[in-house]
């Protein structure tokens, strides 16, 4: 009977001592198992369709790297619409002058236009049709300026072309150019014919260009 007890005892003693180890071992296989935690790296994707939201501080500011290439869409339904920074307040004109002269009188000698105070003439395109007796012929076609107040006219000189067969003899004149005229002076007109000055001499121009605005105090005329 003793002996039985004994036994019983020691198999009691056996399996609570095997409960201890399998416990120590549970607990001290999560002890190894677990690490210390610090910052760890994120690695963030931010795509098109599924971007991520991103709020600038106040007073933030965006640097660009490098020279970028920027595109500007402008179509005829939808057009950019630009202006001349350095010219804002261009503003066009035109002038059509015409004129005849009689017997003796070799050259048609006008004023075309006086060029407003603080605008300066830009002339870019010139027209003439000038009529002669038969025989006679235009030599010059002149639109004279004056600019950076010099007092002496200078003359540009435009190409004269006949119509041939022509009663009286017709000449044409027509062409582009960029003649400029200072503030307060005054553009003016010179046409002459040759080989002879007898007859009516008649002349139409036509000049067109722009007026601009300039911070020169203006010129006056001589």
């Amino acid at each position: 009977m003793k002996r039985s007890e004994r036994c019983i005892r020691n198999t009691f003693k056996l399996s609570a001592f095997t409960i201890v180890l399998a416990l120590f071992a549970a607990l001290g296989g999560n002890a190894h198992g677990q690490k210390a935690t610090g910052p760890q790296q994120v690695k963030v994707v931010n795509t098109a369709a599924e971007s991520v939201p991103v709020t600038l501080a106040p007073d933030a500011t965006v640097g660009i790297s490098g020279t970028p290439t920027v595109n500007v869409n402008s179509s005829q339904a939808n057009p950019l619409i630009v202006r001349n920074a350095d010219n804002p307040t261009r503003v066009p004109f035109q002038v059509r002058f015409g004129a005849n002269v009689m017997d003796g009188v070799g050259a048609i000698i006008q004023d075309l236009f006086t060029v407003p105070e603080g605008k300066r003439a830009v002339i870019e395109f010139a027209s003439g049709l000038n009529k002669v007796p038969v025989g006679q012929t235009v030599l010059d076609f002149l639109i004279e300026t004056r600019l950076n107040g010099d007092d002496v006219d200078a003359g540009h000189r435009f190409i004269v072309q006949s119509i041939p067969g022509t009663t009286p003899a017709t000449f044409v004149v027509s062409g582009t150019a960029k003649l400029y005229a200072d503030p307060g002076t005054i553009v003016k007109l010179r046409v002459i014919r040759t080989n002879g000055t007898a007859g009516l001499f008649s002349t139409s121009v036509t000049v067109s260009g722009y007026l601009e605005d300039v911070s020169q105090p203006p010129q006056q005329q001589q």
